[in-house]
């Protein structure tokens, strides 16, 4: 293992032997063309016997050395100087972030000057944010997760421990609560595994030619049962177009669209329609009611959010469908938007690129 020199030792040994180089190069230079270009000069012979010329020469050298050296020694000290303000300043920072600070960020020092280490801080501090949002998405996920397994456990072992005990008969009504629960936490790890997968950019699109008016239309018919149930007419309005998507995730995107129009909207018109203008794919799902609240648009998106229904709670979801539906159409390189409908209810619009 080779013994490890300080950047200051390192940068003044260089420059000592930069200086040392350039001395030794230019008396030797100096020296051959004098003895090609002048090899029987009357001058030359004469500074040979004349030992006074040599020890003046001497002493030049010696003067030009030691001059050479301490201003080597001095630019590299106050080079490796500067360089060691910013060095010191990220040393401290990495070892606070292992520490388990993850706010540390390295402050900018006027008197560094480096490029280099001028992006090196920059990327520095960037990449603690980044640890610092992840962190703070862990412990935001972790406790949604809690919460979310907590309601359908607590249900099932409660059931299920009532049922050993004999407070409850395992009759039909009984088996079908537990295989609902059950249902909910297929739901909930499906969700958490497509977002997980998203997360890690390992989600693969399988991409082909689709006509989204078709692939609505074998969706709505099958929701037609939900929607007798729970009263909805569907309006729709749907222009034939094919894009290149991957058919079974944009299944997915209409199916949580659909089923959050269900849990949260109004009984009455479901508004549906599409349109291709500016080389996009437009599609819009509009409600009559009752739309989200402007504190509550601003957070949509974001996992285990859901706006509150009080006519509808039994039907209350995961809090993941809108921020799935976000994801797999960015995948797309499309986008999704929220407004208030002009029939007073919500307004998504999904636009995906042809």
């Amino acid at each position: 293992m080779k013994k490890q020199v300080s950047i200051n030792t390192q940068l003044i040994i260089t420059m000592s032997l930069v200086c040392f180089a350039v001395i030794a190069s230019a008396f030797l230079s100096a020296y051959l063309v004098y003895l090609v270009f002048y090899p029987d000069h009357e001058a030359i012979e004469a500074a040979q016997e004349d030992s006074y010329f040599e020890f003046a020469d001497f002493i030049w050298i010696l003067l030009m050395a030691l001059i050479g050296l301490m201003t080597s020694i001095l630019l590299a000290f106050r080079i490796s100087k500067k360089m060691m303000l910013s060095i010191n300043a990220l040393a401290e920072a990495s070892q606070s972030i292992m520490d388990g600070n993850l706010s540390t960020r390295v402050q900018r020092n006027p008197k560094t000057n480096f490029a280099e280490l001028i992006q090196l801080e920059e990327n520095f501090n960037l990449m603690a944010e980044q640890l610092e949002n992840k962190q703070n998405n862990i412990m935001l996920w972790n406790a949604g997760i809690a919460h979310e397994l907590r309601t359908p456990v607590t249900i099932l072992k409660g059931r299920l421990q009532g049922i050993l005990d004999g407070i409850f008969i395992p009759n039909d009504e009984l088996v079908t609560t537990l295989l609902k629960q059950t249902e909910n936490l297929s739901v909930l790890i499906e969700d958490l595994r497509l977002l997980s997968l998203i997360e890690n950019n390992h989600l693969q699109l399988t991409l082909e030619p689709t006509d989204l008016r078709l692939l609505l239309e074998d969706k709505l018919v099958e929701y037609t049962s939900e929607f007798e149930k729970y009263d909805f007419e569907i309006v729709s309005s749907l222009a034939t177009g094919k894009i290149m998507c991957d058919r079974f995730r944009l299944q997915q995107v209409f199916t949580a669209l659909l089923d959050n129009a269900i849990r949260y909207a109004n009984s009455g018109r479901l508004y549906l329609s599409s349109q291709i203008q500016n080389d996009q794919w437009q599609f819009t799902i509009e409600d009559e009611g009752p739309g989200v609240s402007e504190e509550a648009q601003t957070h949509i998106f974001e996992s285990f959010y859901r706006a509150n229904h009080p006519s509808k709670e039994s039907k209350q979801g995961t809090g993941l469908g809108l921020t799935i539906i976000k994801h797999l159409i960015e995948a797309h390189n499309g986008t999704i938007t929220y407004e208030k409908s002009r029939h007073g209810g919500s307004c998504f619009k999904v636009q995906l690129p042809l």
